[in-house]
């Protein structure tokens, strides 16, 4: 994620702000130029006007329910921006639901800005029922249960998961060393992404030889994984994590989130470094670093790991768990270096959604 600014004052800013608390203007998130944009309001709070140019904007309709900071232009047909139109089922509004899908939102728009930044303007389903994207922010019901996956291009996230204190006890439950929001979404949206990646036999193939063959029986596998789980430390020699280990599907997902979170991650670390290098007028050289378009992945990774033991570190210092609790095995690197290297062919030819998606029988998890 990158640092941003108030444009009006060069007030430093977070992604998810609405205000400026230095000089009380407006602030919305603008996509069709991914930086966070100053305003006045207008015509009775409806309107912004852009106050570097007079540009006319309205807040996402989500705005009203404090889910979004995310503007449109004025003009435009579509009450929602572009990242709420993926939202097919939001919750019940209550006081306790709204909470959970703020959180949600905030999950959600991280994982847009980086889809985003690689060029993946993937549609809605609305927009385009056979390969578009949806969001189901489900909550259970005493005849509903909702289990969180993925199927066809329609993501299901129990909201549950945006409680922390049940997200800790599923952790705890599972064993596992990380259990966030952005994690899920991050996971399953590389579901979707292998649905529209790999369409023809040759880039399955490709796959294949790097994950091993997703023809394995889905279901069959996950019962064994969970049947099994923790007899053995091997795997931590060939996937990231214990669950990337039961299908090479649940690889793919596991190592796509990782390779976000490790690109992303060094995004914010260059940034933030970069931004107050300058304000402390430190007169040093600080080499420009951005791990979306770099096309080196050793250089990515290299960059990594002495981040990872400095973030490691200053947890520790304060008693909190490590931010990044993984090895990365050199065969890992490997599978991380392969979508690297697909994301960069991706980009290279321009990303162009297939007619059909690459189905299969199963919800993926």
């Amino acid at each position: 994620m990158r640092v941003f600014l108030c444009d009006h004052c060069k007030q430093l800013v977070f992604f998810e702000n609405t205000l400026c608390n230095s000089c009380n203007r407006c602030l919305g998130f603008d996509p069709a130029e991914m930086q966070i944009r100053s305003f006045e309001k207008k015509e009775g709070d409806v309107l912004l006007t852009r106050v570097s140019d007079g540009k006319a904007y309205r807040y996402c309709d989500n705005k009203k329910h404090s889910a979004c900071n995310w503007v449109v232009e004025a003009q435009s047909p579509s009450a929602f921006c572009s990242a709420c139109q993926y939202n097919n089922n939001i919750p019940r509004i209550s006081d306790r639901n709204l909470s959970l899908w703020r959180k949600l939102e905030v999950a959600k728009k991280r994982l847009v800005y980086s889809m985003y930044r690689w060029n993946l303007h993937v549609p809605s389903k609305q927009a385009n029922p056979e390969t578009g994207l949806e969001f189901d922010f489900l909550e259970e019901l005493e005849d509903q249960k909702v289990f969180t996956g993925h199927a066809e291009g329609t993501i299901t996230i129990n909201i549950e998961e945006a409680d922390d204190a049940v997200r800790a006890k599923n952790r705890q439950l599972l064993n596992e060393p990380y259990r966030t929001l952005l994690g899920h979404f991050r996971h399953e949206v590389g579901h979707y992404f292998w649905d529209l990646f790999f369409c023809q036999e040759n880039e399955r193939e490709a796959f294949r030889a790097v994950f091993g063959d997703e023809r394995v029986d889905y279901q069959e596998s996950l019962k064994k994984h969970y049947e099994n789980k923790n007899d053995s430390a091997d795997w931590k020699q060939h996937y990231v994590t214990d669950y990337a280990a039961s299908h090479p599907w649940e690889d793919w997902a596991e190592t796509w989130a990782h390779y976000i979170h490790i690109v992303d991650t060094l995004e914010t670390a260059y940034a933030t470094s970069e931004t107050y290098l300058k304000r402390l007028n430190a007169g040093m050289d600080f080499l420009p670093f951005n791990p979306y378009s770099e096309m080196d992945f050793d250089k990515i990774i290299k960059n990594w790991f002495p981040l990872t033991y400095s973030v490691n570190s200053i947890n520790r210092s304060m008693g909190i768990s490590d931010l990044y609790p993984f090895a990365l095995t050199d065969g890992v690197i490997e599978k991380i270096r392969f979508i690297h290297d697909l994301l960069e062919r991706v980009e290279a030819k321009g990303f162009t959604l297939p007619q059909t998606l690459n189905r299969s029988l199963e919800e993926k998890q």
